[in-house]
């Protein structure tokens, strides 16, 4: 897996679909998370991707609490680790 490290911007999921797992479960997502994802994807392969917002409960304070001391350890394991600062302003 490749980490992914990134600002959080707005913490408001943004009013457009989210990530859709199939054609009847979406994750509501923010926009910086959207466009990070966008800016990631391949097109000609799967990526599969760590990123915090995706793959812990936001709405667990425990499950956060465990998986932040985890960090360090997550990206020391990751084959990449990808660092998004959001798109470029003009």
């Amino acid at each position: 897996y490749e980490a992914v490290s990134y600002t959080w911007g707005d913490p408001t999921p943004s009013e457009t679909p989210g990530l859709v797992f199939d054609k009847s479960h979406t994750l509501p997502v923010t926009e910086s998370v959207k466009s990070m994802l966008r800016y990631l994807r391949k097109t000609f392969r799967p990526r599969h991707l760590w990123i915090d917002a995706v793959s812990l409960n936001q709405d667990d304070v425990a499950e956060k609490s465990v998986q932040v001391r985890l960090m360090n350890d997550i990206d020391e394991q990751a084959s990449k680790v990808h660092i998004w600062f959001g798109e470029a302003q003009a």
